[in-house]
């Protein structure tokens, strides 16, 4: 009796270990990547991303970074991340809580976490914007959006509507 009381009592310390060693790889690369996303330092954040959030995510976050008032945006800075809970779903995805608190505002958010290549990583990946990506030779001349046929009809679609909007707000006494 003493024998599987003993054995059920290793398997449980067993299991709680592994799973708080986990917890703890997935909470150091939600920090990470929530710490270098907070103060702007896209590239810091590149370590904890998966390859589909480095692709999309990041070049699209310095594309928009280049065209805004940086004085303005550091001003929120410096960014004090705490993991809050963290929450294995499988045994290849989680997701962090985290609060994020700066000069400016306080905020409770959440990233999504994969195992990839067997280390955790902040999986976040975005529509990148139509000019954010690579330039290659056939492309380097006109914008990459314009090659793509589906962009185009989103901006088409987009502009039909504004004009739209325009003739239903002008008087019609011509």
């Amino acid at each position: 009796m003493r024998k599987n009381i003993a054995l059920i009592a290793l398997a449980t310390l067993t299991l709680t270990a592994c799973q708080n060693g986990e917890e703890k790889k997935i909470e150091q690369a939600a920090y990470g990547y929530s710490k270098a996303m907070g103060e702007y330092q896209f590239d810091d954040a590149i370590p904890y991303a998966s390859r589909l959030t480095r692709e999309t995510t990041i070049p699209t976050f310095k594309t928009m970074l280049s065209f805004s008032d940086t004085n303005q945006l550091f001003a929120n800075r410096p960014a004090t991340i705490t993991i809050k809970k963290v929450c294995q779903t499988s045994d290849t995805t989680a997701y962090a809580l985290y609060h994020k608190h700066t000069p400016i505002k306080d905020i409770d958010d959440t990233v999504r976490l994969i195992l990839e290549d067997g280390s955790w990583v902040v999986h976040s990946p975005i529509k990148p914007l139509p000019f954010v990506g690579t330039v290659s030779a056939d492309t380097a001349s006109t914008p990459r959006h314009t090659k793509d046929p589906r962009l185009l009809k989103d901006i088409e679609k987009d502009y039909n509507a504004k004009q739209q909007q325009k003739q239903a707000a002008t008087p019609a006494n011509k």
